[in-house]
């Protein structure tokens, strides 16, 4: 008899077809690990139609004119999970419901040992989960677009509701696995983030009337999330075109490189006709929103006078636009040092929004011409642009008289 294994017949029988037992195994084996083709490949990922550009007509030929960011990736990711807090002199709860029992048990058999390191008798895992010394709680925290391997970001604790907790003042969160969707049960989604740290509680928090002590069930962990998985950035093409997509990879990362850039990894890597990777530098970390702002309003064309040339047209204009001040200032900013001439010859503009965009450009590139006239505009008439002026003179971070 014949039988068909991925669309190949292959003929079996008491002789299997002339004895040759080894080829059958060896079909049958190589059908076992590789699997059929045409059942194993994975479906293509699915994308919504990229919005078109409606910004002005003078960021046309911009990144943000090409691309959109992708949601998720350019929001905040909400990860959570179930942990416990130790320390906390009585005020915690034995209760642990019985959905998150088995997973709290198996937390304190690989961090129990830790009791004893904090001049405590060793406590079995029941022992742990059954003193009013700990409590069973919710962490939940925000990680933020982009970020890399062992960034930190803020916890929120909080009390179960239906337990008896009174207080979670002086408490220690044990070491707690977040993820999406954490704290819903039979739910298991990867690993984003390790949370831990000590308790913190506003010392200033107002006593109820109806109680003698304030009842401290939720509390926050400074720091106390670590992102465990990178965080990668993705934008999406409005018009599909794998040509186009590694052009404006090419001209991010000719402008804003990443410091571990290798043949194969840089900050933009096109990994499809419709996506374009980004990879945030580490010196860009502190702004991310900076950063994204310089990528979105990078020109792709360029060449020995391209910039020069567009640049003079954004401050021409920008003369006659003032609400295009922030993008003006931005699109100067990403065309880099190429532009200190043209930004150099508006820092003196007898109009204001366009001498402060042009200054802002400046700062952001550490010109320190920029940073001369800055200081001489502290001692404007006018607070708010004096307001304006502190706040820029902030932007040049590298520049020993604007700190």
């Amino acid at each position: 008899m014949s039988i068909n294994i991925c669309g190949l017949n292959i003929c079996v029988g008491r002789r299997f077809c002339g004895g040759n037992v080894v080829l059958l195994g060896v079909i049958l084996m190589a059908v076992t690990v590789s699997g059929c083709t045409k059942m194993h490949r994975p479906a293509p990922r699915l994308y919504q139609p990229a919005r078109s550009f409606t910004g002005p007509d003078f960021l046309r030929h911009s990144v943000g004119a090409l691309t959109q960011l992708t949601k998720p990736s350019s929001e905040y990711l909400l990860v959570s999970g179930y942990g416990l807090v130790v320390g906390l002199d009585g005020t915690g709860s034995s209760q642990v419901d019985l959905s998150i029992r088995p997973e709290i048990l198996n937390q304190a058999r690989k961090l129990s040992p830790l009791s004893a390191r904090q001049g405590k008798p060793h406590l079995t895992p029941r022992q742990l989960l059954e003193s009013r010394d700990t409590a069973v709680v919710a962490v939940e925290g925000l990680i933020p677009p982009g970020a890399p391997k062992g960034t930190r970001f803020d916890l929120l604790v909080s009390a179960l509701p239906q337990t008896d907790v009174v207080s979670l003042a002086r408490g220690k969160l044990w070491s707690t696995p977040l993820s999406i969707y954490g704290t819903t049960p039979k739910l298991y989604t990867r690993q984003l983030a390790n949370a831990s740290g000590s308790i913190y509680i506003n010392p200033f928090e107002v006593t109820h009337e109806q109680e003698d002590q304030p009842v401290h069930r939720q509390a926050v962990i400074i720091g106390g999330g670590v992102v465990t998985q990178d965080q990668a950035i993705e934008l999406q093409l409005r018009q599909p075109s794998f040509d186009r997509a590694r052009v404006i990879a090419d001209r991010i990362n000719e402008r804003f490189g990443h410091e571990r850039s290798t043949e194969i990894f840089n900050t933009a890597v096109a990994v499809s006709d419709q996506l374009i990777e980004i990879n945030i530098p580490r010196r860009f970390l502190p702004d991310l929103d900076l950063f994204l702002g310089l990528v979105s309003h990078l020109y792709i064309d360029r060449g020995p006078n391209v910039e020069i040339e567009k640049a003079t047209e954004l401050a021409i204009n920008l003369r006659d636009n003032p609400q295009y001040a922030e993008d003006v200032a931005l699109a100067w900013a990403a065309m880099g040092r190429v532009a200190w001439p043209v930004l150099r010859g508006q820092y003196k503009h007898s109009v204001i929004h366009v001498r402060l965009a042009a200054l802002k450009a400046g700062a952001l590139l550490d010109d320190p011409y920029a940073a001369t006239q800055l200081a001489k505009m502290t001692a404007h008439t006018d607070p708010e642009i004096r307001q304006s002026v502190a706040q820029l003179l902030g932007l040049a971070k590298n520049n020993i008289r604007a700190a």
